[in-house]
């Protein structure tokens, strides 16, 4: 071998030995900080409840750190967050496997199972973390939604208002709590927490949505109006603004526009029982009784038991003036008083026979 040779051989072995240096300092150094460089990202995205970007940055951490206990258990409450219940629950057993304590993983657990609508299996050991945690904000989430989900209102309204206190800067503590005012028909505050929401994403259709029903329901005509002409603006394809305005046009004593907007909204959803009863009533004002006895028909078909429905055809049905609907009618308002005894636990009427139940 000449010197040529030799040389060359040299150099080939030298860059070898700078790539396997390299490769090893990349393996060794550069790999485990690109990896805590993820895990603080995704640390911060959870903290901003950015859970779509901590689920992908988490991702591409555990593709190449497998045995990463943090990043799995984390990685596990970020599948949660976004829905990913069975990608949830594989990463939280893996992250059991690797370490992470049993209180937290049992914590987790609930949660999953929770979001998972089980909360009837796990609600116990939720309220336990909260006595433990009172300010635990996932924990009252979850639980202020299981509550709300099953009409427990006044439970879920209590669950949100510690949220606000726990968590005063996240916005969407003020929208679960103005829901839950919402359903309490308490809209004065929920118009305060769903401004605040707006204030920070003003261009959140259902959120604006909300706001102007609930402005609606507190007489605020004008303002309502505006928002839902808002709504419109943000998202033309979205059919729900039509029967709130037809109630605004209703109330201003617009029949016509009030009737045009009630069957625009049949028309995208013609099971919409508060747009039905609206025409019916309509109809009536009209003194149209054929079209109004058609509508709350329909409504009797939709919901049997609609105890409005069967007085409101009762009432069409006699201004129709049929003979051949005698007996129809005292079946419906047979039907509307019996449940109205029922609702009011059968009390009678001051000077009426009868005793109470």
């Amino acid at each position: 071998m000449n010197w040529r040779s030799r040389l060359f051989s040299r150099r080939v072995l030298v860059l070898a030995g700078l790539l396997v240096l390299v490769s090893a300092v990349a393996y060794w150094v550069v790999l485990p900080l690109y990896h805590r460089y993820l895990l603080t990202q995704a640390e911060k995205a959870l903290a901003a409840y950015d859970n779509a970007t901590a689920e992908r940055l988490l991702d591409r951490l555990l593709r190449g750190d497998r045995n990463n206990q943090r990043a799995m258990y984390l990685y596990a409450e970020a599948c949660r967050r976004v829905g990913q219940i069975g990608r949830a629950r594989r990463a939280l057993y893996r992250a059991m496997e690797l370490g992470v304590p049993r209180e937290q993983g049992e914590r987790e657990a609930a949660l999953i199972e929770a979001t998972d609508g089980k909360f009837d299996e796990v609600g116990g050991t939720l309220l336990k973390i909260l006595e433990a945690n009172p300010d635990d904000t996932e924990v009252l989430e979850v639980v202020g939604k299981a509550y709300l989900e099953r009409e427990y209102l006044a439970k879920a309204l209590t669950m949100f208002e510690r949220l606000v206190q726990a968590a005063p800067h996240w916005p969407e503590a003020y929208r679960l709590r103005a829901e839950a005012l919402r359903r309490n028909q308490n809209y004065s505050r929920a118009i305060e927490d769903l401004r605040h929401f707006l204030s920070i994403y003003p261009d959140d259709f259902d959120t604006r949505f909300s706001y102007a029903s609930c402005l609606l329901f507190n007489n605020d005509l004008e303002e309502s109006e505006k928002e839902l002409a808002r709504c419109q603006q943000l998202d033309p394809r979205r059919t729900e603004v039509y029967f709130p305005q037809g109630i605004c046009a209703f109330q201003r004593g617009e029949i016509d526009t009030a009737a045009r907007l009630f069957n625009k909204a049949l028309d995208a959803n013609p099971t919409d029982l508060g747009a039905l009863k609206y025409l019916g009533n309509v109809y009536l004002i009209k003194r149209e009784y054929e079209p109004a006895v058609d509508v709350f028909e329909r409504v009797l078909e939709i919901s049997r038991q609609d105890v409005e429905g069967h007085a409101k055809l009762a009432q069409a049905l006699k201004l129709r003036g049929r003979k051949e609907d005698a007996q129809r009618i005292r079946q419906l308002e047979e039907f509307s008083k019996k449940a109205i005894q029922e609702k009011f636990g059968g009390i009678t009427a001051p000077g009426a026979k009868g005793k109470r139940p």
